[in-house]
């Protein structure tokens, strides 16, 4: 018996592996990201949702920004809010400059692909929402 148990354990630690594999690949990042300094907001009334942008609307009332997020949810957040203390929107981190659109939409106003974002929403109701976007996807490679 013994013997039989020796020459099924390699095989046994190989599917184990492979399941454990297939398993992390479709499993949410689990890493907690740290919030940019410029957002005003106690971080224990702070959350994230990370992901890839799907839609972008401007709207006198305050933008809409649509995230696929990386836990598998879709998220529609409303930016810009009329009296919103601080930037409503951020790149890579760092405060948004006017320019900088060109580098998040394409010449027909829609986000660009492969555009990643962190949306940072304060408050529960919302009070505010700081997007942060990461062209390249949710790291920012490509900034």
């Amino acid at each position: 018996m013994q013997r039989h148990l020796v020459m099924l354990l390699p095989g046994l630690l190989l599917a184990v592996a492979v399941a454990n594999s297939a398993a992390q690949r479709g499993a949410a990042p689990s890493a907690r990201l740290a919030p940019p300094p410029d957002i005003a907001c106690d971080r224990n009334r702070l959350t994230s949702y990370s992901g890839r942008v799907t839609a972008f609307r401007r709207a006198s009332g305050g933008d809409t920004v649509t995230i696929e997020t990386d836990w598998g949810s879709l998220e529609t957040f409303t930016v810009g809010r009329p009296g919103q203390a601080g930037p409503a929107y951020l790149l890579a981190g760092a405060p948004m400059q006017a320019e900088d659109w060109s580098t998040v939409l394409n010449d027909a106003g829609e986000p660009r692909q492969d555009l990643g974002a962190i949306a940072w929403v304060c408050g529960d109701p919302p009070e505010f929402t700081v997007i942060d976007w990461r062209p390249g996807g949710l790291r920012g490679e490509g900034v």
